[in-house]
């Protein structure tokens, strides 16, 4: 599948960020002149058969290319893939995230798979131990250098000294900085394998995973065509073909990231002395993690040595989403809300292998959750109380509530309640943070009758609080009950949200929420593009562009009339976003004849939403392109530092300490320039995430 110009050019800076130019050489001919062979490459690259083979190898542990045997010619053909080298993109947010979800080591883990691509088990623990012993040399060293300088410092002062004495200190100073070592054990890291595992941001490596879709298909279309009996088949035998095939290839998808690990326990054989079952006694915090990370205890059980595996970067994408669904949700209805979407995303991503599911899935929807299940997994920290305001029962005005249920005359089940400010009850004046909203500042005991024999009318409306007055939270039913509650009123400001964060199912009884997410990102994705429409072309032209949806194809004069815009900024802003691709022009003669010229000739102005996304993309990848080439443009003036503090005997001291005053400001203005461009680039990320991959 040829790709973009910009596509390209990013994916062919990413390789050679990460790999080098020799990889990055062969990549981007792959990229642009799609599968070919050795000889072929040699030609095109203009390396040798040892440079290009020893490149192939790096790309192929990597997972960069595909390759491919013919089994009748024996040539092997190799093709680029394009999402593994974009995925090198989100490596950072991809440590994050499980950072912060399963601890230090488990990032630990991940990142030495991203650096390997795909490896055995064992050489990972091979790989480990090399650099537990590489971490102790340099603290040993650490140590013996931070002794020496307090021993010269020690003979100066006693040089100075009249009397000789030494007021030094005899320990190693407290700034001196010492790298902490690998503390993990071998157990430890097949637990933390395990969890991330069950987790699925790690699947086992398979053959089919080096071979493009389209080999794949091709050779099952094969298979199936010698399996099925031989002359003209019916309507009905191509159909089960058809179905067949499509099962043969969603079971090849499933092979590798629906498989889990099955761990055996590891014979106990008295070597493990230091704790329970293998587990070494370290020194813990308050909260109970060892050391303030996640606690990985060696429970025994190990994986297969000769495992292949490497990160999922399907299932990455599918929480890189629901974290953006998140942040939408926390900006449209409040914290509060957004936790407890949060909550319920979780529990539907164990059943969310990849973003785009099967066209076949045997599933009419996609999984569920129920309010209970939320509301029983959800942090004790999350107070679900808080984000809706909450009006007491001892001021409630029960006749409006009466006659809010009341059905109108024209058989509306109830009015609109939009112009009251309150949906199901609850204010509409949330602002997600837990704070009151103070609607009017009228006194109570203001009154219409100045004489005051009338009943006095009030004025103010009743106040709205964010609290219960009294809350009770014993532990028991009550308790669970009232937190269930609390979760249900949430849930259903996200149901009745017009933006549709979640839907109630009619499985498993009718109980159970589930998420379209092909409706949600297609809202988000139409929201990024008013708002760049917007950015890049003013309100005018946005307003254009809602009627072009709304109507279709239009003309001129009917365009000017429907937008309330002059004719002069009308074609003014037409010709604005024809040039830059936005619109298109058709021209419909109103005869046969079309030698008359324009006065026999119809302009309609449309609107290509497919085409506008394509746009839109290409962009955005040109813009991550650039700022890409700026940050290699500003680490090459400051080359001479970066190479300074690379060095493995001063990477892990301080660079202040070593460093001159102008060159350790030279780094930090470097520094600080890779935090601002790698941000924006972050950001253009989620941009694609939107229009392309989720």
């Amino acid at each position: 599948m040829s790709q973009s110009q910009c596509m390209v050019e990013l994916c062919a800076l990413l390789v050679h960020e990460t790999y080098g130019e020799l990889a990055s050489r062969i990549f981007t001919i792959l990229l642009r002149r799609g599968r070919l062979p050795i000889p072929t490459l040699a030609r095109h690259t203009r390396l040798t058969p040892k440079q290009l083979r020893h490149g192939l190898v790096v790309l192929v542990q990597q997972n960069l290319i595909y390759h491919h045997t013919d089994s009748v010619t024996g040539v092997t053909h190799y093709e680029a893939n394009y999402n593994a080298a974009y995925a090198l993109l989100r490596s950072g947010k991809i440590m994050s995230f499980v950072e912060t979800r399963h601890g230090v080591l488990a990032r630990e883990i991940v990142h030495n798979l991203l650096l390997l691509g795909h490896t055995k088990i064992s050489d990972l623990l091979d790989a480990y131990e090399a650099q537990k012993k590489e971490q102790f040399r340099l603290a040993q060293l650490a140590r013996e250098e931070a002794q020496r300088q307090q021993e010269e410092e020690q003979e100066e002062a006693a040089q100075s000294d009249e009397n000789g004495d030494l007021n030094g200190v005899t320990e190693i100073r407290s700034d001196t900085q010492i790298p902490d070592p690998i503390s993990a054990s071998s157990g430890q890291i097949h637990t933390a394998l395990a969890r991330l595992f069950n987790a699925g941001l790690i699947e086992r490596v398979v053959d089919s995973m080096f071979r493009s879709p389209a080999d794949i298909q091709d050779e099952l279309e094969k298979e199936l065509a010698r399996e099925s009996s031989g002359g003209v088949r019916t309507a009905k035998q191509k159909i089960e073909i058809a179905n067949r095939l499509k099962h043969k290839i969603r079971d090849l998808r499933r092979e590798g990231t629906e498989w889990r690990p099955h761990p055996r326990k590891r014979p106990f054989n008295g070597d493990h002395a230091n704790g329970v079952n293998g587990a070494s006694k370290r020194r813990r915090l308050s909260s109970g993690a060892a050391n303030g990370e996640s606690n990985y205890e060696d429970d025994g059980s190990y994986l297969d040595a000769d495992l292949v595996i490497r990160v999922n970067y399907e299932k990455c994408t599918v929480i890189l989403r629901n974290a953006q669904l998140v942040e939408l949700a926390k900006h449209k209805i409040g914290k509060t809300t957004s936790q407890i979407y949060a909550q319920f995303l979780n529990l539907l991503e164990p059943r969310l292998a990849r973003c785009r599911p099967d066209i076949d899935s045997e599933e009419d929807s996609g999984p569920t959750a129920t309010i209970e299940q939320i509301a029983a997994t959800l942090d004790k920290n999350v107070d679900p109380g808080f984000g809706i305001g909450k009006l007491s029962s001892a001021r409630a005005d029960n006749v409006k509530v009466e006659k809010l249920h009341q059905p109108r005359k024209n058989g509306v089940s109830a009015p609109d309640v939009k112009d009251s400010g309150n949906i199901n009850g609850y204010s509409n004046g949330v602002n997600g943070n837990g704070h009151a909203v103070n609607i009017d500042d009228h006194s109570e005991e203001e009154s219409d009758d100045p004489i005051g024999h009338s009943p006095v009318r009030t004025t103010k409306r009743q106040k709205v609080t964010f609290q219960d007055e009294h809350v009770s939270r014993h532990a028991g039913p009550e308790e669970k009950a009232s937190r269930v509650r609390e979760v249900r009123n949430h849930i259903e400001l996200l149901q009745h949200n017009d933006c549709p964060f979640l839907y109630k199912s009619a499985l498993n009884g009718g109980g159970g929420y589930s998420v379209n997410f092909e409706t949600l990102i297609e809202y988000m994705r139409e929201a990024e593009t008013d708002q760049l429409l917007l950015d890049m072309f003013g309100d005018k032209a946005l307003r254009m562009v809602r009627i072009f949806k709304k109507y279709g194809k239009i003309d001129e004069k009917a365009l000017e009339k429907a937008a309330l815009i002059k004719q002069k900024d009308v074609r003014t802003k037409l010709a604005e976003m024809q040039m830059a691709g936005i619109v298109e022009i058709q021209e419909v003669p109103k005869d046969a004849n079309r030698n008359n010229g324009n006065t026999r000739t119809i302009f309609l102005w449309f609107y290509d939403c497919d085409r506008v996304l394509q746009v839109l993309v290409d962009r955005v990848l040109k813009a991550m392109s650039r700022l890409l080439q700026r940050l290699a443009h500003e680490r090459r003036g400051a080359q001479t530092i970066l190479e300074l503090i690379e060095r493995s005997d001063l990477r892990h001291a301080d660079p202040e300490a070593y460093l001159e005053p102008h060159q350790y400001k030279d780094l930090q203005n470097i520094r600080r320039k890779e935090a601002m461009l790698m941000g924006q680039v972050g950001r253009l990320d989620e941009l694609i995430g939107i229009f392309r991959d989720y």
